[in-house]
């Protein structure tokens, strides 16, 4: 055990906070904590800091759909779901917004004018371009294998069910949380 002292400044601004602790735990999965001399009012600060790194986040979902009305749809859908859709009609376009300004998620139909949803796969994989991606599609299951080979978090034939695309969106969240959570970096 060691002690380190933590200066940080929480999210939202606000004074910088300056904790003793002892560290219990320093290895490759993280470092735990025992905070030594923290007011309740701190305690309070960081608490809120925390929840807000942790609980669900609004994420920015490209919602790449040919069909008007299926587009529409989903992205309804994801903005129910407390979400910001982001709605295109082609894979280019798609591309060059993920290139320039990274969506948290991707839903992607398959079948698109131009390059289609597997090219689109294939180009993110190319260029290093990590976003989970849930494909929706009416193809056959052979697809279905090959995306999720090339790193799609799920494959979700159409007519898709309310109930199935609220558990792809449950899987974006947490995959979020997941990316999130890697995120943090405590120096000590």
């Amino acid at each position: 055990n060691a002690i380190a002292r933590l200066e940080f400044t929480l999210p939202g601004g606000g004074r910088p906070v300056a904790i003793t602790s002892l560290v219990e735990r320093n290895d490759p999965d993280g470092v735990a904590f025992a905070f030594a001399d923290l007011s309740r009012s701190e305690f309070a600060l960081v608490r809120q800091a925390v929840d807000g790194l942790l609980l669900r986040k609004k994420l920015w979902i490209l919602v790449v759909e040919d069909d008007p009305l299926v587009g529409e749809v989903l992205a309804d859908y994801v903005e129910a779901e407390g979400h910001v859709p982001i709605r295109m009609a082609d894979a280019e376009n798609a591309l060059a917004y993920a290139i320039q300004d990274p969506p948290d998620a991707i839903l992607l139909d398959l079948r698109l004018p131009g390059m289609s949803g597997m090219e689109l796969l294939e180009e993110l994989v190319r260029r290093a371009i990590r976003i989970p991606v849930v494909v929706i599609s009416g193809s056959a299951d052979p697809d279905a294998l090959r995306c999720l080979k090339l790193g799609a978090l799920d494959y979700l034939q159409k007519p898709v069910t309310i109930d199935r695309l609220r558990l792809a969106i449950d899987a974006l969240d947490l995959k979020s949380l997941e990316q999130r959570l890697a995120e943090i970096d405590v120096s000590i």
